[in-house]
């Protein structure tokens, strides 16, 4: 049964001629404007249980187009059917005010929603501990950081048992902690049958959460089908542009201020000192980080972890600080090389993650998530805690 269905949409806005700000003569004076087209025959189902992701560059036309589902927004032409309870998350601190505590936001959302009163205050210590906000709860919004409301407001949002969940890149705000819980959460709701559609422009984000996907481009759908079909497209003709793509592709998420140092590329080695992305069981392999570091950096802490592309278990999770090397002073171009002896991992699909972070973890330098995919073949065990290893840099 499709909950959701989206009938040759099509949506305008207007644009004053002149380029200068709406004034109340020119209202009257006549001003000329110009109708602009962000969204044009737009049509599409979501099935009951299914996850649609909307992708696109900026100003695509996937964000309206969400305020248009979530009744945010009027369609100028065609039109939108929903059934069922529906959450939206369309912004960071999207209705959200300032004057209330967080324990008053969270309620009033809750309430708001359609759940009973006493479910809703039921609901608030889960909400609280999801947000990670139990010492604040109490405290007016406005005392909240970007990261803290962005938080509270998907903690709320998917503690109200929805049929349908909206969601508009509000994964892509947030350390990276948080960010991995979210995305389990939202593993955990598509297990449920909750439908979800999201907005995102990331291609990975697309295949991991999404079954089936809508790639817009001035509000015009260049390509609709399954999510890794339609996020491979994407990805080819984004990497397509000049002086548009990225240091490197794949990484689910990349975050860290990179003001300091950076990861400037990954590789795989095997045991022949050969770069692959296909490992055999048991053999001896090196993953070499490159970095720049835009000034003498010390006190840099590395980490690389590997999690499994069927479930995302992590069965290698390593860095210098747990394993007591210090990498001394970096500066300029260089690399921060890995050595396992034996990479014991059953056979499947793995990705590496890398981060560079300050010693005492305080501050991420730069962190990728799913820098790298691999294969490892000719399994005979499970992974080992851990690996013999070594830690050198050049």
């Amino acid at each position: 049964m499709d909950v959701v269905r989206v009938d040759r949409v099509c949506k305008d806005f207007r644009r004053s001629t002149s380029g200068k700000p709406r004034t109340l003569r020119g209202l009257v004076e006549g001003d000329r404007w110009d109708r602009v087209r962000a969204l044009s025959d737009v049509s599409f189902t979501v099935a009951k249980g299914e996850s649609v992701a909307l992708m696109g560059g900026n100003g695509s036309g996937k964000s309206t187009l969400l305020r248009i589902i979530a009744g945010v927004t009027k369609a100028t032409a065609g039109k939108v059917h929903v059934r069922g309870a529906t959450s939206a998350l369309l912004s960071l601190g999207h209705g959200l005010d300032t004057m209330l505590t967080g324990e008053e936001n969270a309620y009033s959302g809750a309430v708001l929603a359609g759940i009973p009163r006493k479910e809703a205050h039921r609901r608030l210590a889960e909400i609280a501990k999801f947000a990670e906000l139990e010492d604040v709860f109490d405290q007016p919004m406005r005392t909240y950081s970007d990261g803290m409301r962005m938080r509270l407001a998907f903690a709320t949002a998917i503690n109200i048992d929805p049929d349908i969940l909206l969601l508009d890149e509000v994964l892509a705000v947030g350390d990276m902690r948080f960010q991995l819980r979210c995305l389990r959460r939202l593993q955990e709701l598509r297990e449920k049958g909750v439908t979800c559609l999201l907005v995102s422009h990331q291609a990975n984000q697309v295949r991991s959460l999404a079954t089936r996907a809508v790639w817009l481009s001035n509000g015009v759908v260049q390509l609709m089908g399954p999510a890794d079909v339609v996020a491979d497209a994407y990805e080819q003709r984004s990497l397509a542009l000049p002086n548009e793509a990225p240091i490197m592709t794949g990484g689910l998420y990349r975050v860290g201020s990179r003001e300091k140092i950076e990861v400037t590329g990954i590789e795989l080695l095997d045991a022949s000192g050969q770069a692959t992305s296909r490992i055999h069981a048991g053999s001896g392999v090196d993953i070499r980080v490159a970095y720049r570091a835009k000034s003498a950096m010390s006190s840099v802490t590395a980490s690389i972890s590997v999690h499994r592309g069927s479930d995302g278990s992590r069965p290698i999770d390593l860095s210098t600080e747990r394993d007591g090397i210090e990498l001394g002073t970096l500066a300029g171009d260089g690399h921060i090389q890995l050595h396992l002896d034996r990479l014991d991992l059953s056979g499947g699909i793995y990705y590496l993650d890398v981060g560079l972070y300050s010693a005492d973890w305080s501050t991420t330098h730069d962190f990728l998530w799913e820098a790298y995919e691999f294969e490892v073949v000719g399994a005979q065990t499970e992974a080992p805690i851990a690996p013999p290893r070594t830690w050198n840099v050049e």
